[in-house]
């Protein structure tokens, strides 16, 4: 019997493989002969992740579609990670001339014999091979398909969980108005009870008042008469007091606009003064600017004069020598 450990769970046990050769008996003799693979190939799929070799790929949990690209290079792999175990395992036939064919597999390893009957070491190690990858890929894919399984568990537990706090809150707030409601009925009640003890109330100070009112009003109008009385003479006096004090008043009024109307004409015509000065002043300003005006225009027109003379002579200068040189160079 050849143990052959499998790099993931165990869905390539012996059992199933001799199932899959065609339920071959296997007599062997088992002395710890193991074919060890692992140094030769690491699969670990962990979280979402694809350890193969020193090259670690990512997937996303719950990305169901296998590439083919990928698991192809992996297959060849795995094909030849088991030839070369098959190396170690079955004696080499080079350099020992040709090997007859025989029925039975042998391969010694470690003191261990497996024996195979019926079964040639190619096809057989080819069959396990293609068996072991089958069982890795389908053990791989069984575990995606159980991780989507318990990530779909957990989001649909987790919104069945806020569906019932929802409905918690929704019955919470049921009850909360239904007790407001209960509340403000009882309010409503005890409301209306004291609006009708403060009406009665009132209604019983109201007649009181009414009666205080009737025998208030008799002994007033006994008193309005009496002061009525009185009124019309004070008022009488205060008639003549006024009038005096109006006439007082209109007295010193007149007196009053009098003084602010010689005041106002005191402050027109010193105004007037002023203006006149002003308007003095701003034409001797015109004129001085005038008479400024012209002598600067003298002053210019002198300088030109001066300027045209000063050029007239340096032309006849210029002229006289010019007539002189052609003298000159005449004689």
């Amino acid at each position: 019997m050849v143990l052959i450990e499998p790099p993931v769970g165990e869905g390539c046990s012996i059992d199933a493989i001799i199932q899959h050769l065609g339920g071959h008996r296997v007599k062997a003799v088992v002395k710890d002969v193991t074919v060890q693979l692992k140094p030769l190939l690491m699969v670990n799929y962990h979280h979402g992740s694809l350890n193969y070799g020193n090259t670690t790929t990512t997937t996303t949990v719950g990305d169901s579609i296998i590439r083919y690209d990928f698991y192809e290079a992996k297959r060849k792999d795995l094909l030849t990670a088991a030839k070369l175990a098959r190396d170690k395992l079955i004696p080499s036939t080079k350099g020992g001339g040709a090997t007859q064919p025989s029925s039975s597999s042998t391969a010694t390893a470690g003191g261990g014999t497996v024996l195979i009957p019926g079964v040639d070491d190619e096809q057989m190690l080819g069959k396990l091979d293609e068996y072991c990858t089958v069982q890795l890929e389908r053990h791989k894919l069984n575990r995606i398909q159980q991780h989507e399984r318990r990530w779909l568990e957990s989001t649909l537990g987790h919104e069945l969980n806020m569906l019932k706090e929802m409905e918690n809150s929704v019955a919470y707030m049921e009850a909360e108005d239904n007790s407001a409601a209960d509340k403000m009925a009882d309010d409503a009640a005890k409301m209306k009870e004291l609006n009708d003890k403060r009406r009665e109330r009132e209604e019983a100070k109201q007649a009181e008042a009414e009666a205080q009112s009737r025998l208030e009003k008799e002994m007033a109008k006994r008193e309005f008469l009496r002061q009525q009385q009185e009124l019309m003479d004070h008022q009488k006096k205060e008639e003549e007091r006024k009038q005096a004090l109006h006439e007082k008043s209109l007295a010193e009024a007149e007196r009053r606009r009098k003084q602010e109307y010689d005041k106002m004409m005191q402050q027109e015509y010193a105004w007037r003064l002023q203006q006149d000065k002003l308007n003095e002043m701003n034409r001797k300003d015109e004129e001085r600017l005038r008479i400024q005006e012209e002598q600067k225009e003298h002053r210019q027109e002198y300088m030109r004069s001066i300027i045209k003379k000063k050029n007239d002579r340096v032309m006849a200068s210029m002229k006289n020598n010019e007539e002189l040189e052609i003298r000159r160079k005449q004689e």
